[in-house]
């Protein structure tokens, strides 16, 4: 708690009702200025940004699911004209009939119900069918998804899923069994007797209404789903890094006692070590802090001299902790030197390991290999490089590129 370079420490607040998040964020750039006066070697060059938790935990996925949304509002807009189409034909046939049944006194009223009744009977047994194959699909289409999707957890379908798709499944078949339904004819009864379904004037434009935009929808569609494609084939097509198959993560805590100091506590991380190895088809076991698109960032700044540049200019690197065998658990490769040993104990000489990107921004095309590296926190103990691994992509294929910090040790 002494340590003002704890910058991986979030804070929390709740807004007081009069207070916009906008007043909140002037006043934290105030506090900010006033910390890089008071406090130069660590919050020069720092601001404090103010964001709403719900961004904070899900990100900028928004977009993605508008497109998701679009997609598939597109494929029920082409369900629902080819449906209409037949439905359009089907009133067409049957025009003598619904004359017949309004020379003889019946309302327009009671003539559309059972076209509307049917189209309806269309709409929810899609619906229904819709959400039998969204049971079956849903697990399947989120473990496939290529790249982080915030609160995967929480996706399932509930009474406001079923309520949706009623809703939809009505409205649907209320506005396109509108179309054959106001095909009855309310006048020149006399003509629609005697020509039955040869008077196809005004169908065939409505018919070619359907034609035009179903082919218009079908267009943007395709043209859509071939843009995606080859985006997630180029975004399947990049190295992660590490080895994904077989691949188990578990989250492991100590008791409070095997914490009270770093003997027990390394005693009792051992234990959990060989007690994991001993399970039938365990290959290799490691401990992280981090985990590889999914939990964890601890960020670091970092420098290849003995002068430490200044705060706003220092690089940054995203650190793990680990034990030697992680390298075979996660299949990273192996560039130049070694990785971490059992010889490499906290006390001695802290050795690390890092990225090619971090070794490429430090160090330009020289080996890397026994420099020392300064740390962020210990600038008189410099850290020891042994070796120089393949980067991985910790923030997920698609937005790994775009990330602050890619540097890694």
């Amino acid at each position: 708690m002494q340590d003002r370079g704890a910058f991986f420490i979030h804070v929390l607040g709740r807004l007081q009702s009069n207070v916009t998040l906008a007043q909140a964020q002037t006043e934290l750039s105030v506090i900010a200025r006033r910390l890089a006066v008071q406090y130069p070697e660590n919050n020069q060059g720092r601001d404090m940004v103010a964001r709403p938790l719900s961004r904070e935990v899900v990100g900028d996925v928004q977009p993605t699911l508008w497109l998701l949304l679009g997609a598939v509002s597109l494929v029920l807009l082409i369900a629902c004209v080819n449906v209409a189409s037949l439905l359009l034909a089907r009133a067409v046939s049957r025009e003598r009939e619904l004359a017949m049944r309004m020379a003889l006194g019946a309302s327009r009223g009671r003539l559309v119900r059972p076209c509307l009744t049917e189209s309806s009977v269309l709409g929810i047994s899609g619906g229904a069918l819709g959400v039998v194959f969204a049971v079956v699909g849903v697990h399947p289409f989120v473990s496939l998804w290529p790249g982080s999707l915030p609160r995967v957890e929480d996706i399932q379908l509930d009474w406001r899923v079923l309520l949706f798709a009623l809703g939809v499944s009505i409205l649907c078949s209320l506005l396109f069994g509108l179309a054959p339904a106001l095909r009855a004819p309310a006048r020149k009864l006399e003509h629609a007797l005697r020509s039955g379904s040869r008077s196809l004037g005004s169908t065939r434009r409505l018919h070619s209404l359907f034609v035009v935009a179903e082919v218009a929808l079908a267009v943007v569609l395709s043209v859509s789903a071939g843009i995606l494609a080859r985006t997630l084939v180029r975004l399947l097509s990049l190295d992660p890094g590490f080895n994904t198959r077989n691949v188990l993560v578990a989250h492991v805590a100590l008791s409070p006692a095997a914490l009270e100091n770093s003997t027990k506590a390394r005693a009792a991380w051992e234990d959990v070590l060989d007690r994991a190895r001993r399970f039938p088809g365990v290959q290799f076991v490691a401990l992280a802090d981090v985990v590889p698109m999914r939990v964890g960032e601890d960020a670091v700044g970092y420098w290849a001299t003995p002068v430490q540049p200044p705060p706003d200019q220092t690089p940054l690197a995203l650190m793990s902790i680990v034990t030697p065998d992680y390298l075979n658990v996660m299949g990273i490769s192996l560039r130049r030197g070694r990785f971490l040993n059992e010889q490499d104990r906290t006390g001695r000489e802290i050795a690390v390991v890092i990225d090619n990107n971090l070794a490429q921004h430090a160090f330009g095309g020289s080996d890397p290999v026994g420099k020392p590296l300064w740390l962020q926190g210990m600038p008189s103990n410099p850290a020891r490089i042994v070796g120089v691994v393949g980067h991985v992509r910790h923030w997920g294929l698609a937005s790994d590129d775009q990330s602050r910090v890619r540097d890694q040790i």
